[in-house]
């Protein structure tokens, strides 16, 4: 998304961009209200995987294996819906 020449926010209008890094792109912008230059940082989206919805599904899995531990009830139920979440997730990707 370029923003050159753009106003954000009715106060900051966009320059140049200067650059870009993994999360966020910074451009050189001018502040309407302070009538200086500034630096403006525009954050992304954070992509990550799906699958990190795993982690805490081999966190019970392994605690029983490992140590010995019983399975509660509430981890019971937290890793059925974890594992409904991931692949109904992951059905809708598909399609969509």
């Amino acid at each position: 998304m370029n923003l050159e020449g753009k106003l954000l926010g009715n106060r900051y209008e966009m320059i140049e961009k200067v650059g870009n890094g993994g999360m966020s792109t910074v451009y050189k912008a001018t502040d309407k209200v302070l009538k200086r230059n500034v630096a403006v940082k525009i954050l992304g989206a954070v992509k990550t995987s799906i699958y990190i919805y795993i982690v805490p599904i081999v966190t019970v899995v392994t605690s029983l294996i490992i140590l010995n531990e019983q399975i509660t009830l509430m981890s019971f139920i937290g890793t059925i819906l974890t594992l409904i979440g991931l692949f109904l997730s992951q059905d809708f990707r598909d399609k969509g």
